[in-house]
């Protein structure tokens, strides 16, 4: 009984929305100015040539009561139509629906029922809804039927005659009312899809704007850490400039990186490493004012404004920024220090637009990771420099391609008995405007760059050939040349090495290659590996430079090594300074004990040379014996020496 009630009732509510819907009375769907103006513009461009053609047949056809409303209706929309839009769609719709009305009247009264004008009367349900809307429609197919019923009244009462029995007036209202309800329902459906469509466009314009605001969001600000991005970052430093330079004040920027997070990353794993970059975003941000910035730029590098700060003031927002970060960062329960590496730029001392202060603050984070320091302050003698650098890279390339480069040779002595044994052969750069740039200055420009592969095969290329041409003129030593730690991580250096030494029919054995000691330790094993192969095929190997690495002597044991060279800057200051002598001591006796011999490097005077000479080291070299000469005049010296010994 329940669910037969329960059914009933919700059969009833199903037919009471379907009739509310029908007829209108639950509101119809929300039409604007812009959507009902278009409808009625559709249809005068329709109607308006087709009442204007078709009144001026039927005027012409004799048939007054169906010209007249046409062409009526005609003038009428086009009088509408110069009205303003507000005006216009009311007004609009009104004279449209008012002249089909009486059109339809017209073909009843005249008798057009009964041929085509049939087709308009039945036409006249779908204009009155698509025209006026749900309710309003119906009060217009009421209108026509309460015309039309007073046209049959008066017809009844004999007061008019139409062309219609009682017969076809029933059977026209049947037809007239079924096709209203038909254009009732197709109207009410088109409403329906229209919410719907309504529906569907709110929320997907609402999901448009949503990723709208997240782009905008992502083109300003970090994804990752909800800092300023690269672009908000010159926005913000933009708005620095302007603001100091009105109120002729000053500020600093830093550019700051956290140290060794390429391990950490490695180590950790990126989701890991993000959380470092949060927690570390999170703590520089905690420290600066309002007024300040904090943005992220890639990777772990950080960029921060600090407004109103000078040199003067400089430390203590530095030393704070240091400090906020010394504190560990907690990782899944482990402590993990990391500490900051940072750069500063000052406005305006340092730099007037957004670009210069960038450019400046980069290039001393660079010095600073270059030196491993954890903070410095731009110089302004570095964009010179910086200048300079850029300079002779440029004509680097000219000179290589144009073979400008040369090699001068150090003679090499025996302190035992002044026997020239070797020389040492030194590349330097001839210029016609500076007489010749100093390798001090080149060569650790280009072992930044790719230069520096280019600049070893062409010395060993001429070193090996210079032997050749003094071992057919006699003077038979050993050739020494050097490497860079770029060289040791080549795999292929042994086999291009003894390529050269192969088509220069030079003795492996008569060729040695300096290594440093810190190139060394920066790839050791790789580095052990390729000098285990040069070793190999003959080729001697001297660490150069040695005392003023990190080597362990557990690490230096192992290395196929035939040759120490200890750094002039133990040899330079022998005899006056005591710890020198020691050290000189030291490694002479390690040396010794590993079977290798010792080479003194920069003896420039008779006493080192004597004190070098009775603690047993080999081989000296320095200016006592002879600066680097071009290889023709190194020739000329080997050639006037006495027994071919270098004497005091």
């Amino acid at each position: 009984m329940n669910t037969s009630f329960l059914l009933i009732r919700e059969l009833f509510t199903r037919w009471k929305q379907m009739f509310s819907g029908l007829t209108g009375t639950a509101g119809d769907s929300s039409r604007n100015i812009h959507e009902r103006n278009k409808g009625v513009r559709y249809f005068a461009l329709v109607f308006v040539p087709a009442a204007l053609i078709f009144g001026a047949v039927d005027l012409w056809l004799g048939h007054p009561l169906v010209a007249g409303p046409l062409l009526g209706s005609a003038i009428a929309i086009i009088g509408c139509l110069r009205l303003s839009p507000t005006d216009k769609v009311s007004r609009c719709e009104h004279v449209i629906m008012l002249s089909c009305t009486t059109i339809a009247l017209g073909l009843i009264c005249d008798g057009g029922m009964m041929n085509s004008g049939i087709y308009w009367v039945l036409l006249y349900p779908f204009l009155a809804f698509f025209i006026s809307g749900q309710r309003q429609g119906w009060y217009w197919l009421a209108t026509l039927v309460t015309s039309t019923t007073v046209l049959a009244i008066m017809q009844w009462q004999s007061l008019i005659h139409l062309a219609y029995s009682g017969h076809h007036l029933l059977y026209g209202f049947t037809t007239f009312f079924f096709f209203a309800l038909i254009a009732a329902g197709l109207n009410q459906l088109k409403h329906r899809y229209e919410r719907l469509l309504e529906v569907q466009l709110g929320e997907q314009s609402r999901t448009a704007m949503g990723y709208l605001e997240r782009l905008e969001y992502l083109a300003l600000y970090d994804a990752l850490t909800d800092l300023p991005n690269r672009n908000l970052a010159r926005d913000r430093l933009a708005q620095a400039i302007e603001e100091a330079r009105r109120a002729s004040g000053s500020f600093a920027l830093g550019y700051l990186d956290i140290e060794h997070f390429s391990e950490i990353n490695t180590l950790l794993g990126e989701h890991k490493s993000d959380q470092v970059l949060k927690m570390a975003a999170k703590r520089l941000k905690s420290i600066v004012r309002g007024v300040d910035t904090v943005a992220r730029l890639e990777g772990d590098e950080f960029l921060m404004i600090w407004s109103g700060v000078n040199e003067a003031s400089i430390h203590i927002v530095v030393n704070k920024t240091q400090q906020c970060m010394e504190e560990p960062f907690i990782i899944d329960g482990t402590a993990i220090n990391i500490p900051v590496r940072l750069g500063v730029v000052i406005y305006p001392q340092h730099g007037h637009s957004v670009n210069d202060l960038l450019q400046h603050a980069r290039t001393v984070h660079r010095r600073v990771k270059t030196e491993q320091i954890r903070y410095l302050l731009y110089q302004s003698e570095w964009h010179s420099e910086a200048l300079r650098r850029v300079h002779l890279l440029s004509r680097m390339r000219e000179a290589i391609d144009n073979h400008v480069m040369q090699l001068h040779y150090q003679p090499q002595v025996s302190l035992k008995d002044g026997t020239l044994c070797g020389v040492e052969a030194l590349l330097r750069w001839p210029d016609d405007r500076e007489g010749y740039i100093s390798p001090a200055e080149f060569i650790p420009l280009a072992e930044r760059s790719r230069f520096i592969e280019e600049l070893t095969f062409m010395t060993i290329d001429m070193a090996a050939r210079q032997d050749q041409l003094w071992r057919q003129a006699g003077l038979d030593i050993q050739m020494s040349v050097n490497l860079s730690a770029r060289n040791l991580i080549d795999l292929h250096l042994p086999e291009k090495i003894g390529a050269c030494l192969q088509y220069y029919e030079h003795q492996a054995h008569h060729f040695m290659l300096e290594i440093t000691e810190s190139d060394i330790m920066t790839h050791p094993d790789l580095a052990l590996s390729v000098m285990q192969r040069l070793s190999d095929m003959g080729i001697r190997l001297s660490i150069d430079d040695f005392g003023t690495g990190y080597s362990s002597l557990t690490y230096l044991r192992k290395l196929p090594m035939n040759e120490l060279k200890i750094d002039q800057s133990f040899i330079r200051d022998y005899m006056r300074n005591e710890s020198d002598r020691k050290i000189v001591a030291t490694i002479y006796s390690l040396a010794h004990t590993l079977n290798l011999h010792v080479v003194a490097e920069g003896v420039e005077d008779a006493d080192t040379w004597q004190a070098l000479s009775t603690l047993g080291v080999d081989i000296a070299q320095g200016y006592l014996i002879k600066r680097a000469l071009p290889a023709d005049e190194l020739l000329i010296w080997a050639q006037s020496l006495d027994s071919g010994r270098f004497r005091l």
